[in-house]
């Protein structure tokens, strides 16, 4: 099994799509070292300066063959496959080999050995399949998606930890396993959103149904600031120092708010130029719900919010989605349809998708500690202020009243400036998300400017916020976000469609029943379907605004 280099390439070209970037592929000959002969294997230079054969030298396949069937113990192929330390490969020969269906995550916590790894085989159909996920370290750029692999599973998958690798790298086995639990964690959060929450997204849809209709597609505004910055704020504590900075970046760049952090820059006289807002409670509603009206600030809005975070914003309202959660299967089959922004447990991680997807450069962050500086779980200036006063007139101390409304359990973490600081492992997983993405998107600049946090790592540059917009120059087309994009079908078509082919015997109603199935949401559809009919009925022949 002598290893074929060409294959290297094919694989490069096949993993720089997956990753959004190439990624640079170490080698160190005097650490790890490839073995001529009829088998190939690698040669690993061992801490006591001894060295180890990662694979037999006589049949790999087989051992590998062995150590499968010794962690499987007679039990049949599991659905899920995770492999600690890959070496060459062999393992997965053997599973793909003896299933068709198995999916397999290989994690190898030694860099070194991913080249070898890439040139002695071709792995593009089982990633193309997806039936494969290939992570390494230190950085296991790509782990973001492997969530994807315990998504649904009824069963644990079975880990497998290599022989000799596990041996001789006890940190990278850390490393392995604290990757494997932020999967999990993503798998688990995503199930328990859609257990939790899928009957609060086709209900609220539904009622949304005529400011969907009436909204302009985020997708209209894909690509339209190129190359123009945008600063993305959030509402972490930092933001009390830095908002005074940013009356600066009038004319020199897009300012992107989440939802938390319009409140804070209105009470600085900082309008932004849109506000993204994601959560689907009425509390969360609160934060913009009847803050639009006079502003030019335009709002992106998911289209399952709690239909009062509109109030103010008519004529200013851009829709989006976030999955293929019902009722959008339906509404896309009527021509109905919306642009896609990704959100990965937080409102930030859609402002940056947009931001992206609006295609700026540089994203600029501030606000955005993901953590508890100076022991606060906001910046002032939030809904959370009238309920901290009102716990404040209950005789409780203002530190007190704060660390009531801090998240549980508590950690410790290294943040900007070498700095401690406390924050949750929610916190820390939102930003090994966008430290992630920092890796995987290719051609941004990505500069963290809220000087306070948690949020470093990959490709982010950290700059004070002062220092950033004194790099800035002015630039046109800042108003482009609010020039009037209307619907993308005639609003009649979409009423005559509702009223005519709403029946009994139309697919998506068992769907969505079963949705609804044991709460009193059941005895509502019709009531929300209804208030829709009458919403959309009572735009017919409206033109876009």
């Amino acid at each position: 099994m002598a290893i074929v280099s060409d294959h290297l390439a094919d694989n490069l070209r096949t993993l720089t799509a997956l990753l959004g970037g190439e990624t640079a592929l170490p080698t160190d000959p005097s650490r790890l070292w490839q073995e001529s002969g009829p088998n190939a294997t690698l040669v690993l230079r061992t801490a006591s300066g001894g060295h180890a054969a990662v694979h037999s030298r006589r049949d790999p396949v087989a051992e590998a063959g062995q150590q499968l069937d010794t962690a499987l113990g007679g039990r049949p192929m599991p659905p899920l496959i995770v492999l600690v330390g890959i070496g060459l490969g062999y393992l997965i020969d053997v599973i793909e080999a003896r299933s068709a269906g198995t999916r397999i995550v290989a994690i190898e916590p030694e860099p070194l050995c991913i080249r070898p790894l890439l040139a002695r085989r071709d792995f593009t159909r089982l990633w193309e399949s997806g039936r494969l996920l290939l992570l390494w370290g230190p950085d296991y750029r790509g782990w973001t998606s492997g969530w994807q692999f315990w998504d649904g599973l009824q069963v644990d998958p079975v880990t497998l930890v290599h022989p000799v690798l596990g041996r001789q790298s006890t940190e990278g086995l850390e490393g392995a396993k604290q990757v494997i639990e932020r999967m999990v964690f993503g798998a688990r959060a995503n199930a328990g959103a859609r257990e939790s929450m899928q009957a609060p997204y086709l209900l609220n849809t539904l009622r949304n149904l005529p400011l969907i209709a009436a909204s302009g597609n985020v997708a209209d505004l894909f690509d339209r600031f190129r190359g123009i910055p945008a600063v993305l704020v959030a509402a972490g504590p930092s933001l009390d120092r830095n908002i005074k900075d940013l009356p600066a970046v009038e004319g020199r760049a897009l300012i992107i708010s989440v939802d938390t952090a319009l409140r804070p820059l209105l009470a600085a006289g900082i309008e932004p130029h849109v506000v993204v807002g994601l959560d689907l409670q009425p509390m969360n509603a609160r934060h913009i719900s009847g803050l639009g009206a006079g502003l030019r600030t335009w709002l992106v809005a998911e289209g399952s919010m709690d239909p009062s975070a509109f109030d103010g914003f008519e004529g200013r309202v851009m829709t989006f989605r976030v999955a293929d959660h019902h009722p959008w299967p339906w509404l896309r089959s009527i021509g109905l349809d919306r642009g896609l922004l990704r959100a990965w447990g937080s409102v930030l991680s859609t402002a940056w998708d947009l931001a992206r997807r609006l295609g700026c450069d540089p994203l600029i962050f501030t606000g955005a500690d993901l953590a508890y500086t100076g022991n606060q779980p906001y910046c002032r200036n939030t809904i959370y202020e009238e309920l901290w006063a009102e716990s404040i007139r209950h005789c409780l101390s203002w530190e007190v009243t704060w660390d009531r409304w801090m998240q549980k359990p508590a950690l410790h973490q290294p943040g900007w400036n070498g700095v401690t600081v406390r924050t949750t492992p929610t916190l820390v997983a939102f930003r090994d998300w966008l430290v992630e993405q920092s890796l995987a998107t290719s051609g941004l600049r990505f500069i963290n400017a809220t000087g306070g946090g948690i949020l470093v790592g990959g490709r982010f540059e950290q700059l004070p916020l002062d220092t950033v917009i004194a790099g800035l120059r002015p630039v046109r087309g800042l108003d482009v976000v609010a020039r009037p994009i209307g619907p993308t079908v005639a609003l009649a078509d979409i009423v005559d469609r509702v009223v005519t082919e709403w029946r009994v015997d139309v697919p998506p109603l068992g769907d969505w029943l079963r949705i609804l199935s044991g709460g009193d949401s059941v005895g509502s559809l019709s009531e929300v379907l209804a208030g829709a009919v009458a919403g959309v009925r009572s735009i017919r022949g409206a033109r876009p605004r």
